[in-house]
């Protein structure tokens, strides 16, 4: 059954065999314009991304940038969705333009290309951590978070020159414990963690990072 798509929704095509030609039977995901998909091996259901034709007839924007959306195609519904950590501005035409599963579904793999450097991100759909593939890291780093202020999300970038084990947490200004963001054993390369402070108040925060011996700490605010 394959899909294809204009700026405002998704044609379905289907036949009762294989010998039979395709009919237009359906179509769905009304403003979306898809950029590229993929089919989920263990849900089977079809990953599709957008590009910046995905708005109502208001120009107001339906589906994020940098957002994958898991469509069910029996009920014809999104059931799910997962947003690229993004430490940047990207440029305008830079969208998710590949996407791969690994056999278990943990890890998409995918690419962005455009007027930026290209890039290939590993995504794990279960902590949220996002790594650049190929980039190669001399020093422990951890950037200003991105925006800065924000409301109610923001992107961490951290970097780490050898296999390490890591945490990332953030604090209030007394200095209680808020969220731990990554407690893991990783690899060496750039990482970026999406941070969601929708259940915080307005204020400073502090973000730390521990890796091996060494720790590194900065200042990002909330304004709601």
């Amino acid at each position: 059954m394959p899909f294809t798509s204009n700026p405002i929704q998704t044609f379905i095509y289907s036949r009762p065999d294989e010998f039979s030609d395709y009919e237009l039977t359906d179509s769905s995901l009304f403003s979306m314009s898809i950029e590229s998909s993929a089919w989920d091996p263990v849900s089977g259901n079809l990953w599709v991304s957008n590009d910046s034709r995905g708005v109502d007839t208001n120009g107001v924007a339906i589906y994020t940038h940098l957002t994958w959306y898991e469509y069910d195609v029996a009920t014809k519904a999104l059931v799910d969705s997962f947003t690229l950590p993004s430490p940047d501005p990207e440029p305008s035409d830079e969208y998710p333009r590949g996407l791969d599963f690994s056999p278990d579904g943990q890890f998409a793999y995918v690419g962005l290309f455009g007027t930026g450097y290209d890039r290939i991100y590993k995504f794990d759909r279960l902590t949220g951590v996002a790594q650049e593939l190929g980039f190669v890291a001399d020093n422990y780093e951890l950037s200003q978070n991105y925006p800065n202020p924000f409301n109610p999300t923001t992107t961490i970038s951290f970097t780490i020159p050898e296999a390490s084990d890591v945490t990332l947490k953030v604090y209030d200004m007394i200095g209680q414990e808020v969220a731990t963001l990554v407690n893991s054993e990783m690899s060496a390369g750039k990482f970026n963690v999406s941070f969601d402070a929708s259940n915080l108040a307005s204020g400073t925060y502090v973000y730390e990072l521990r890796a091996g011996k060494t720790v590194i700490t900065n200042k990002m605010m909330l304004l709601k």
